[in-house]
């Protein structure tokens, strides 16, 4: 996995359990004692287990990143094989309550089900891969656009009125809004939040202009302009409202 994944909430760091496998991993590794001690799901042999051993692990599984040090302390749900169910289980235990990883941990120890080597990676093959699917990411869209006119204590004028929608499997964290003239590409308003849950919906208010004889306003509404969040689909982040006005 590469630098440009944002785990600015929890909901976008599981997401990462999102490639799955329909991947065997290092089913077929070579069973052998283990040769050294370590921390069970410190993937990235640094001595911690944190988010950044999940994404070594999809790395190794998905992005032909080089073979853990330490398959073992890969194999972090101890069933002695490398696979995504890997890489969920290290963020269950971190941020969703889940059960502890199997010993040895929190402290460096020798592996009491030995299988899995901890020693020469070279010895390992490398993990089967097949067809990755999406489980846990978000999915954020436009699901509505309307212009209205608006009269109460906080809103006075005419306004596009749009809702943006987190369709995915998992909750996204902060991303912007970008609304342009849609003729002209000019950026017009940013719109900025923290975050949006499973399902969750989130109106937006853009003023509009005075009603005018037969113009045509055209307005970009671009969810996660910044490219913040991980989805399913990057390609449907885009949607256009236009108002007609009336003759004068």
């Amino acid at each position: 996995m590469n630098a440009m994944i944002n785990f600015n909430t929890l909901a976008v760091t599981t997401a990462l359990g999102i490639w799955s496998a329909v991947a065997l991993g290092a089913d077929n590794a070579k069973e052998v004692d283990s040769t050294r001690s370590f921390v069970r799901g410190d993937a990235n042999d640094d001595g911690l287990v944190d988010v950044s051993d999940a994404v070594r692990t999809l790395g190794y599984l998905f992005s032909s990143d080089d073979e853990p040090a330490c398959l073992a302390a890969a194999d972090a749900n101890d069933d002695e094989a490398v696979d995504l169910s890997d890489a969920v289980a290290t963020l269950d235990a971190l941020f969703r309550g889940g059960p502890a990883l199997p010993k040895p941990g929190p402290e460096t120890g020798r592996d009491p089900t030995p299988g899995i080597a901890c020693g020469d990676a070279a010895d390992q093959p490398a993990p089967e891969i097949l067809s990755p699917i999406f489980l846990f990411i978000p999915e954020l869209l436009v699901s509505s656009i309307e212009f209205k006119f608006i009269y109460n204590q906080y809103l006075k004028g005419e306004f596009m009125v749009f809702t943006v929608k987190n369709s995915g499997t998992w909750a996204a964290g902060a991303f912007q809004i970008t609304v342009r003239d849609g003729t002209t590409n000019f950026l017009l308003q940013t719109f900025s939040t923290s975050g949006l849950g499973v399902g969750a919906t989130k109106t937006f208010y853009h003023a509009m202009p005075p009603q005018g004889c037969g113009d045509v306003h055209k307005r970009k509404i671009t969810v996660d302009s910044a490219n913040a969040v991980i989805e399913s689909n990057e390609t449907n982040n885009v949607k256009y409202g236009t108002r007609v006005d009336g003759p004068c």
